[in-house]
C-alpha cells in the first residue's frame, strides 16, 4: 500500500483522454506507469470540456476514443485551432489497418488500442515516440522565442543608443540606427541594403577592406579603425570605428561602433547652466529631515539616482558628466515644482523632501518623474544623451521620524538601479498599506468581473490513500482567469474576496461547477470524492446556504459520499451552532463535513465529539514540524479519538518519504503534498492541467 503511494510521486507528463469512460482512462494510466512512464491521465467527458482544457494548455498527449459524441475530425479541428503542437492518437477497440490509415489521413499521429497486453505495449511505445517528439518541438519553440526576444532587445538597443552603429554582412548594411543616419545626414530607410563601400571615402577603401579581411581571419588587433565616411553630398567625416564580429539567427555580421574622430574644442570656463539649482549636501539633508514639518500635509523623502553613472562618465568624460548631473538636477527641481531644496547625496544621487495633498500621490509622482527624465535629451559639449534615472519615494507615517527613510531608500534605490534601473519605487509601511488596499480593491473588482464573465476555473489535488483504497479523492481548488488569460491562484484573490464580501459568491460558483463535474461522471464505476472548501462567510449564512443547496440538488441528488464540504477549524469554533446545523442538513442531502487546519484550536478533541465529520485534515504544521516529539504525541492522541469516532484523517504538505512512512505507522488514512503529487494538477476534468 505504502509502496503504491510512493510510486505515485510527481509525474512527468499529462495525457488527456476525450470520449469513452473514466475507467478506461485509469486503465491507460496504470499501463503506462507500469511501463515506467511518469504520466497522469485526465478524462474529458465531451467536446465542451475539451475546448476549455485546450484553451488553457498543459497537456502533452491527447487520446480520442472512437465515440459518436467525440468524433475524431472535430477533436482534431479543436486541436489545430487551440493547441497545434499537441499530438493526437485515435483510440480504437481493436487493431485495424484501414481505421489506422483513415485516422492518420485526418491528422492523427497514430491509432492505438487497449484490448490486450500487446495493444497496451504498442500504446506505450507510441506514447514514448510522440512525447519525445513533443518535448523536442517545445524546446525548439522556446529556443526560437528566446532568439526572437534577443533580436528584439538588440534592435531596441541599436535604436536607443546615442552612438552610431551599423551591422554589415558581405559588404552590405543589414542594420543601421538613427544616430548613424543623423551622422551621415541620410534617410534611415535608404541605408539598410546599401553597399558599405559607397559610404567610405575612396582613398580609405583599401585600408578598410584590409582591416575587414584581418577581422575575418581572426587577426584583428582590436585597435580602432580610423577612416572617413561620406555624408550626403559627398562631404567627408573623420570617424573612429570599433569593429566587432557577431551572429544573429545563424547569420554573421560585423558591428561598426562609430565615434567622431575629433570633438569640438571645449568651451573655456563654461558656467553652470542657468537652471542648475544649488544643491546642499548630506548634513544639510539630515538637518532638514530632523525639523518638524511646516504643514500637516503628507510628506515623502524621494531619491533620484542616475543609472550606469560609471559608464556615462567613461563615455563623456569627467567634466561633461558633471555638467550633465547639473542639468539633471535642474530638471528634477523644475518637475517637483516645490520650494524644498534638492540635496546632493552623492555624485549621482539627489534627495528631496516633498509634500503632497495625499499619500497615494507620491507613487504617481515617482512614476511621472522617472518617465519624463528618461525622455529628456541632455547636452554637454559634443555629447547628447538620454539618461535613465531610478526614482524612489518613501512616504513618512504620522509618527515616523523622517530620517528613518534614508537607509531603506538608499539601499533599495541602489539595488534597483544596479538591476537595470529606469524604474520607480515606493517604499515603507505607509506605501505598503496604501498599495495593499488599492491592490485588494483592484483584485475584488477583477474577481467580480471574472464571476460575471465565467472566467473562474477549478483544479484538483489528489488525496492519496495510505490504505490502498481505490476510490479517488480530490481537494477542489479554485482559480481565476484574469483579463490577459493568466490563471491566478486562490491566494492572489481570496483575501480581497473576504474583504469585499465576495466569498459567498465564490463558494456557490465552486459548488455548482463541482456538481457539474460529478454529473458528467455518473457512469463511472467508482465516482470520485470531492472535498469543496466552504468559507466562514458561507458558514455565517448557514441557513441561506442550506436552502440554496437543497434547491440545487433537487434535480440531481448526490451519489454515495461523493461531495464533502471542508470548513476550517477556527471558523467552526467561531460558529459551532451553525456548523452543527450545517452538518445535519448535509447528512440529509447525502453530503458530509470535513474540518480543515485541524489540531491547532483549544478544543480540537471536543469538536470530534460534537460534530459528525467525515474527515479531518490536520494543520500543515503537523507535517512541517513532525520531527518534534510534542507534535507526534498530540497527533497520535487526536488520531486515536478520530479512529474511535470513525472519522477519516488527512495530513497535507507531506514532502518527505520518511514522514509518509511514519504517518502510515500512526494510522493516518490519507496524505497530500508535493511528494504525493504536485499541487494544482488536474486528474479529473476540464480544468487547468498545470498552473
Amino acid at each position: 500500500m505504502l509502496a503504491d503511494t510512493l510510486d505515485a510521486v510527481t509525474s512527468g507528463s499529462m495525457l488527456l483522454m476525450v470520449g469513452g469512460n473514466e475507467d478506461r482512462a485509469r486503465l491507460i494510466e496504470s499501463a503506462l506507469r507500469k511501463a515506467a512512464f511518469g504520466v497522469r491521465t485526465a478524462w474529458v467527458a465531451d467536446l465542451e470540456e475539451l475546448e476549455d482544457v485546450l484553451r488553457r494548455g498543459g497537456a502533452d498527449l491527447l487520446l480520442c476514443a472512437e465515440d459518436a459524441n467525440t468524433p475524431l475530425a472535430r477533436v482534431l479541428e479543436l486541436r489545430t485551432n487551440l493547441a497545434p503542437e499537441l499530438p493526437v492518437l485515435a483510440l480504437g477497440d481493436a487493431p485495424d489497418l484501414a481505421a489506422t490509415g483513415a485516422a492518420m489521413h485526418l491528422g492523427a499521429a497514430d491509432r492505438v488500442c487497449t484490448g490486450s497486453d500487446a495493444d497496451l505495449q504498442h500504446l506505450a511505445q507510441v506514447y514514448r515516440r510522440e512525447y519525445t517528439n513533443l518535448k523536442r518541438e517545445r524546446e525548439l519553440m522556446q529556443a526560437q522565442a528566446r532568439m526572437a526576444a534577443f533580436e528584439s532587445r538588440h534592435r531596441e538597443r541599436l535604436d536607443d543608443i546615442t552612438d552610431a552603429v551599423i551591422h554589415v554582412h558581405d559588404g552590405v548594411l543589414t542594420r543601421a540606427n538613427r544616430a548613424f543616419a543623423t551622422l551621415l545626414q541620410r534617410p534611415l530607410d535608404t541605408l539598410v541594403g546599401s553597399s558599405l563601400i559607397d559610404l567610405i571615402a575612396a582613398d580609405q577603401q583599401p585600408r578598410v577592406k584590409d582591416q575587414l579581411r584581418q577581422l575575418a581571419r581572426g587577426k584583428y588587433a582590436g585597435t580602432p579603425l580610423e577612416t572617413v565616411l561620406l555624408r550626403a553630398g559627398g562631404r567627408g567625416l573623420p570617424v573612429s570605428v570599433q569593429l566587432t564580429q557577431g551572429t544573429i539567427a545563424g547569420q554573421s555580421f560585423v558591428e561598426w561602433l562609430i565615434h567622431l574622430e575629433t570633438a569640438p574644442a571645449p568651451v573655456a570656463a563654461a558656467p553652470a547652466p542657468a537652471d542648475a539649482p544649488a544643491t546642499p549636501d548630506r548634513l544639510s539633508l539630515f538637518r532638514a529631515l530632523a525639523k518638524a514639518p511646516d504643514d500637516a500635509r503628507p510628506r515623502a523623502v524621494m531619491l533620484f539616482l542616475v543609472d550606469g553613472f560609471a559608464s556615462l562618465e567613461s563615455r563623456v568624460g569627467l567634466e561633461d558628466a558633471e555638467r550633465l548631473m547639473s542639468q539633471i538636477a535642474g530638471a528634477i527641481v523644475t518637475r517637483l515644482g516645490a520650494p524644498q531644496p534638492l540635496f546632493r547625496f552623492s555624485t549621482d544621487e539627489w534627495v528631496a523632501l516633498v509634500s503632497r495633498a495625499t499619500a497615494p500621490e507620491f507613487e504617481k509622482l515617482a512614476e511621472r518623474l522617472c518617465r519624463e527624465l528618461a525622455q529628456q535629451v541632455f547636452t554637454a559639449s559634443a555629447h547628447e544623451t538620454r539618461i535613465s534615472v531610478t526614482v524612489a519615494a518613501y512616504p513618512i507615517g504620522a509618527n515616523e521620524p523622517a530620517v528613518q527613510a534614508i537607509d531603506p531608500l538608499i539601499r533599495e534605490g541602489r539595488r534597483a538601479s544596479a538591476q537595470g534601473g529606469g524604474q520607480s519605487l515606493v517604499l515603507g509601511p505607509t506605501a505598503q498599506a496604501h498599495g495593499e488596499a488599492r491592490e485588494n480593491a483592484r483584485r475584488a473588482a477583477q474577481l467580480k468581473r471574472a464571476l460575471e464573465q465565467d472566467r473562474m476555473r477549478l483544479a484538483y489535488q489528489s488525496i492519496a490513500s495510505l490504505e490502498g483504497e481505490t476510490r479517488p479523492h480530490y481537494d477542489v481548488l479554485v482559480r481565476m482567469v484574469d483579463e490577459t488569460g493568466q490563471e491566478r491562484h486562490a491566494g492572489e484573490f481570496i483575501p480581497a474576496a473576504m474583504q469585499f464580501g465576495l466569498m459567498r459568491a465564490v463558494d456557490r460558483w465552486v459548488v455548482m461547477q463541482s456538481l457539474k463535474v460529478l454529473a458528467k461522471r455518473d457512469q463511472s464505476h467508482e465516482p470520485a470524492v470531492l472535498l469543496v472548501k466552504l468559507s466562514e462567510d458561507s458558514l455565517r449564512d448557514a441557513d441561506g446556504f442550506i436552502a440554496w443547496l437543497r434547491g440545487v440538488l433537487a434535480s440531481r441528488p448526490l451519489r454515495h459520499r461523493e461531495l464533502c464540504f471542508a470548513v476550517r477549524e477556527m471558523a467552526v469554533q467561531n460558529h459551532l451552532r451553525k456548523t452543527q446545523l450545517l452538518a445535519g442538513a448535509l447528512d440529509e442531502l447525502g453530503s458530509g463535513l470535513a474540518i480543515e487546519h485541524f489540531g491547532v484550536g483549544t478544543h480540537s478533541a471536543q469538536l470530534l465529539e460534537q460534530l459528525p465529520a467525515w474527515f479531518v485534515k490536520f494543520h500543515p504544521s503537523y507535517a512541517r514540524d513532525f520531527a518534534e516529539p510534542d507534535i507526534q504525541k498530540k497527533m497520535a492522541d487526536l488520531l486515536a479519538i478520530a479512529r474511535r469516532r470513525g472519522v477519516k484523517t488527512i495530513v497535507s504538505h507531506v514532502e518527505d518519504a520518511n514522514v509518509m512512512a511514519r504517518m502510515w505507522q500512526l494510522g493516518v488514512h490519507y496524505i497530500q503534498g508535493y511528494h504525493v503529487q504536485e499541487p494544482e494538477v488536474v486528474l479529473l476534468a476540464a480544468d487547468p492541467i498545470r498552473s
